[in-house]
């Protein structure tokens, strides 16, 4: 599957107040309530393919960001 790098979205998070850099594997921006970082289901957070090329699904960051759910 091919997706594009990056997309921005505008929206809040608790560091920043303009548009943020979302990555295919993000389900929300960074800070998000009820989110959370996870390692990469596929690159493990090595942040490459085993290509040795960049990890698209996580933009090299080796991270995810999820919505954890309701607490």
């Amino acid at each position: 599957m091919t997706t594009s790098a990056n997309r921005n979205v505008t929206g809040t998070s608790d560091t920043t107040s303009g548009p943020v850099d979302v990555n295919p594997g993000d389900q929300a921006p960074p800070g998000t309530p009820q989110s959370g970082e996870r390692i990469c289901p596929r690159c493990g957070g090595a942040g490459k393919q085993a290509s040795g090329s960049r990890c698209e699904f996580c933009g090299g960051t080796g991270r995810v960001i999820e919505l954890v759910g309701d607490a």
